[in-house]
């Protein structure tokens, strides 16, 4: 529960003290919310405090729903819905979810419980405008009296000023983009000329996870620049070891996956292959189910060509997987159970949303209309791009399963790049990019805020100079692969 300093009862006082059926909440309220001795009620009662419509406030309060208002908070809230209703209600009014998913079992977002705010009244699938705006009132007015906010009072500024970001300061993408990221000084004329700002994030209270932020600049519109990134592949440019990038369908076919062929002399590679040669039901060191395992089992015994079978079965572990994702989302997805516990895709991706919540709240809106936080069917405003990659990681091949959703914000661009799946290295990644259009003299240009964060068993045990170094690798290679996108980008057509 937040502590409210003597200042802010002052200023509690002052909203009350003309307002006489508000001194009762007013006093309950310097309580600490305690019931008022039986005395201090009678002389309300006397004074006429507890009558009449005041006495339906007493009872709602003793019920735990006060009904209060501060009314001149709520002459503010109203104008501001009046100019972003949309945006306040893609914080506050996304249905429900259903309590099996993962992300939403506990408040993905620390900020808002969403238990409470189903207790502020039954809250419709898809609720009408009046019921949105009594609801947001209702909510706003916990949130002064800090009963939705279990951390610091700098966190309710933070939940309603990040998401009317938006309207206030969009003509000044530098602005909008210090609002919620890492960087606190860029230099936009050195990003034009081709620098590119990255820092290592926090993630203090997620030690599997680290995240790598990037700002950069590409000289072309916001819309082209998006569209481009949505589909972008990566494989003709060696440095990256991508050996294939395959467009997944939806459904996904047994086609999508025949690219993807282990018959290679590389060392990378050929691990691989011994690795899912070496799998029985109960030992591997791959990233699959137990059910898997024993598929791969079964599968290398009765194959004579262990090249040709391995590719067999990881093409159908694939598309399986994908198959699931496409149907039922993030939380349809088995478990790695191959190691000492089992660990979910969704489960990680949680820990890393929490570990950056100023991030996640800013793309909140995008977030909620994915299956990594949603169910199925998703709204035509996100269509997905699914893709599978086969690279090398590490000296290591693996395959990644992935997902791209784009969404127009208006006035910008917000894209979310998932890996779901990887067979090796690591539980899960996902990249979140802003593109802001910039004008430049007479040319129009992208300011593209990146975000890279990623979950992987071996940073567990990784502290101080470790972690950093992690972190220095990382930024490289985001560095190599954010060249490599404005090089192909700038040929396009």
């Amino acid at each position: 529960m937040v502590r409210f300093t003597s200042q802010t009862m002052a200023v509690a006082r002052d909203e009350t003290v003309h307002r006489p059926g508000h001194q009762q909440y007013a006093r309950n309220f310097e309580h600490g919310g305690a019931p008022l001795p039986a005395g201090q009620r009678a002389q309300d009662v006397r004074r006429g405090i507890g009558s009449g419509k005041n006495q339906a406030v007493r009872q709602n309060h003793m019920h735990g729903l006060e009904t209060v208002h501060f009314i001149d908070l709520r002459k503010a809230l109203l104008s501001f819905l009046g100019l972003t209703g949309q945006i306040f209600q893609s914080l506050c009014f996304v249905p429900l979810p259903d309590p099996v998913d993962p992300l939403f079992a506990k408040s993905a977002f620390p900020i808002i419980n969403q238990n409470q705010l189903a207790h502020k009244g039954k809250v419709d699938r898809e609720p009408d405008r009046f019921k949105q705006m009594s609801l947001c009132l209702g909510i706003f007015d916990d949130l002064m009296v800090g009963r939705l906010i279990s951390m610091r009072p700098s966190l309710m500024i933070l939940l309603i000023g990040l998401n009317f970001a938006p309207v206030f300061g969009a003509s000044d993408p530098i602005e909008e983009l210090k609002s919620f990221s890492v960087f606190q000084e860029i230099d936009l004329q050195k990003l034009v000329k081709g620098d590119i700002l990255t820092q290592k994030g926090a993630l203090i209270d997620f030690p599997k996870g680290i995240s790598v932020q990037s700002c950069y600049v590409i000289m072309l519109p916001a819309e082209k620049t998006a569209r481009l990134l949505r589909t972008w592949d990566p494989s003709p440019h060696k440095a990256l070891k991508v050996y294939s990038h395959c467009p997944v369908r939806s459904p996904p076919t047994a086609e999508d996956f025949q690219p993807l062929n282990l018959d290679s002399d590389q060392f990378a590679i050929q691990w691989l292959v011994d690795k899912t040669r070496a799998t029985t039901p109960d030992k591997s060191d791959l990233m699959i189910s137990h059910d898997e395992a024993t598929e791969i089992a079964r599968g290398m015994e009765r194959g004579a060509q262990p090249v040709s079978m391995a590719s067999q079965c990881w093409r159908k572990i694939l598309k399986v997987r994908a198959s699931k994702f496409q149907e039922a989302g993030l939380s349809a997805l088995p478990a790695y159970e191959m190691g000492d516990d089992a660990v979910s895709s969704a489960s990680e991706l949680e820990g890393l949303l929490k570990s950056e919540p100023r991030v996640a709240l800013r793309f909140f809106s995008l977030l909620s209309e994915t299956p990594l936080m949603k169910r199925l069917p998703l709204p035509s405003s996100v269509s997905p791009y699914y893709y599978c990659d086969f690279l090398a990681a590490d000296n290591h091949a693996i395959f990644n399963l992935g997902a791209v959703y784009l969404k127009d914000m208006g006035n910008h661009y917000q894209m979310l790049d998932c890996c779901y799946y990887s067979s090796g290295e690591f539980y899960v990644s996902l990249v979140l990019r802003e593109i802001q259009p910039i004008q430049i003299g007479d040319k129009t240009g992208s300011l593209v805020w990146r975000g890279d964060f990623l979950s992987a068993p071996s940073l567990a045990s990784t502290k101080g100079v470790q972690r950093m170094a992690y972190g220095a690798i990382m930024s490289q290679g985001v560095k190599g692969s954010i060249r490599c996108f404005c090089e192909d980008a700038l040929q396009a057509p």
